[in-house]
């Protein structure tokens, strides 16, 4: 169990939630709730500029901002409905820069269909924003807990972009990297159709807030099972970052940046149904691998060689700077035999 997890379970000791409360601590991306006799999804989610996000084009940072908000009804399977925020806008911001940054969220929240409620405003000297969503519920209500020994593991999207973002943002002054640093459009997704299908046949789902590893641990620790990654679909551009800044391929996987995609579980007896379904809407997923059931068996295939990531436990919350964290878990992958 991580520090944050043992927090949530002393602030959760110490408020006791509603009876009202559906869920239990961290079982869902989304909390479900009943009001006036029916089942409602809420989130809330925070960010600033330490989750380096790239804020040089203000539309695309307000699209991902919503985005990665939405993203946890998404998870559970719910239709989000009503939208509030808090924004503290950066003192450099100027009013054209505001406009464009509210227009990438309206942008966002009309793709999905929701409703802006309100919000609060202040200005600092970096940028901070919390978002909240409300969404609507039926019986099918998916969490994190369900995944069984043998379940297929699926992702809505390819893995990387994430943390991508942020090792450009950390070395943007790079000479190398300049050409590759202008060109770079990184959209969080919305996966609104994708979700649906998903809440058919999943067995547990999450999103890749936090990065594929990670999600993947939250989803083994939950249900006592291990994971085998024998495909991890990496975006196209991991050879070559990780060959000009000479990281391993598999920090892209590994650190806390994610792509808000969902990743889930599937019984293998549901899997044809799941994918022929799929095909005909014309949503594409890409299967990562499968659970284990021995806990401790947690894999990672790099070809033909096995890496062995069970004992893989680092969260940027622990280092004193990103540099260090970083160069932590380049010697955890370093020095798995390959």
């Amino acid at each position: 169990m991580n520090t944050e997890f043992e927090i949530i379970k002393m602030i959760d000791k110490v408020l006791s939630p509603s009876p009202s409360k559906l869920t239990q601590i961290y079982e869902s991306d989304s909390e479900l709730f009943y009001l006036n006799k029916k089942k409602y999804l809420w989130s809330i989610d925070d960010f600033s500029s330490e989750d380096y996000l790239i804020s040089s084009n203000p539309e695309q940072l307000g699209w991902n901002l919503a985005a990665a908000t939405i993203s946890d009804i998404y998870a559970c399977g719910g239709i989000p409905e009503y939208y509030s925020h808090s924004v503290t806008l950066d003192s450099n911001w100027d009013n054209k820069y505001i406009l464009k940054f509210c227009t990438g969220i309206k942008k966002a929240l009309q793709y999905a269909g929701v409703e802006f409620i309100a919000g609060d405003l202040s200005i600092a000297k970096n940028w901070k924003y919390t978002g909240t969503v409300i969404g609507k519920s039926d019986e099918k209500f998916v969490c994190r807990k369900g995944a069984c020994p043998g379940d297929k593991i699926y992702i809505t999207g390819k893995t990387g972009s994430g943390n991508l973002e942020a090792i450009l943002k950390l070395n943007q002054n790079n000479t190398y990297l300049k050409e590759f640093f202008a060109s770079h459009k990184f959209k969080l997704p919305i996966r609104k159709k994708e979700s649906g299908l998903i809440k058919k046949y999943a067995s547990s789902c999450i999103d890749t807030s936090d990065g594929l590893i990670n999600a993947l641990n939250t989803i083994s620790m939950l249900n006592k099972t291990g994971f085998l990654i024998n495909n991890p679909e990496l975006i196209k551009e991991s050879g070559l970052i990780s060959k000009i800044m000479h990281l391993p391929e598999e920090l892209l996987l590994a650190g806390e940046c994610g792509e808000y995609e969902l990743l889930f579980t599937v019984n293998p007896k549901k899997a044809h149904d799941f994918l022929t379904e799929a095909k005909n809407n014309r949503l594409k997923f890409y299967c990562l691998g499968q659970m284990l059931s021995s806990f401790k068996s947690k894999i990672l295939m790099k070809g033909k060689i096995q890496i062995d990531i069970s004992d893989f436990n680092f969260r940027a919350r622990d280092f004193i700077n990103p540099e260090t964290y970083i160069e932590s878990m380049c010697n955890f992958f370093k020095g798995k035999p390959y």
